[in-house]
């Protein structure tokens, strides 16, 4: 009994102000140009050392190990983190505060729940914890790092990894669709909302 009363006050807040389809197309955008982002190493390192362009469209680190090396599709990974976490987290934390690309055409930004700018702890759990690793299926980044895992350790989690997180997406979209605040649970474990935001 203690536990649903907890979940009640949990997913019970207050009513938000952004329009659902804002809030998608925002996250559209960020899919279309967080991807760039990422598969800009990737890309790179594939054609400098193959030269082969057929094969750009699917390329993935499996395919850089096979055709170059382990040493390399790893080195491609690491660095495609990197320049993810530059968009996902970097962006939001100091060149537009709390929004990234998406969310700025949108006229949205991330804050905390009582309305404070998010600093880098709050972005870090929201954008990498929340939604890179928990929910794991909501970004091109999420299926990144499964593979990169799995070659650094020579285990297969890919598989696994993408069931665990498209299961947490659904939940977490269900429960932005039938909650008044409109907020996933990277926007609930992270203590940040999404509201309507015009600019200085």
């Amino acid at each position: 009994m203690n536990i649903i009363f907890k979940i009640k006050c949990w997913l019970n807040d207050e009513t938000s102000n952004v329009n659902s389809s804002k809030r998608f197309t925002a996250y559209l955008i960020d899919w279309f140009i967080g991807a760039l982002f990422m598969m800009l190493p990737i890309c790179l390192i594939w054609m400098f050392n193959t030269h082969n362009l057929e094969d750009m469209g699917h390329i993935n680190l499996w395919m850089i190990q096979n055709e170059i090396s382990k040493e390399s599709a790893i080195f491609a990974g690491c660095i495609a983190i990197v320049l993810s976490l530059f968009y996902y987290v970097w962006i939001p934390y100091k060149v537009y505060k709390g929004q990234t690309l998406g969310k700025r055409i949108m006229n949205l930004k991330i804050v905390k729940k009582d309305n404070t700018d998010v600093d880098l702890k709050t972005l870090f759990i929201r954008q990498v914890i929340g939604i890179i690793i928990l929910e794991g299926s909501f970004y091109n980044v999420s299926s990144l790092w499964h593979s990169l895992l799995s070659l650094i350790t020579n285990l297969n989690f890919t598989g696994i990894l993408m069931l665990m997180g498209l299961s947490i997406s659904v939940l977490s979209a269900a429960i932005c669709m039938f909650s008044k605040s409109h907020r996933m649970i990277h926007d609930r474990i992270s203590y940040t909302k999404v509201i309507l935001y015009k600019g200085e």
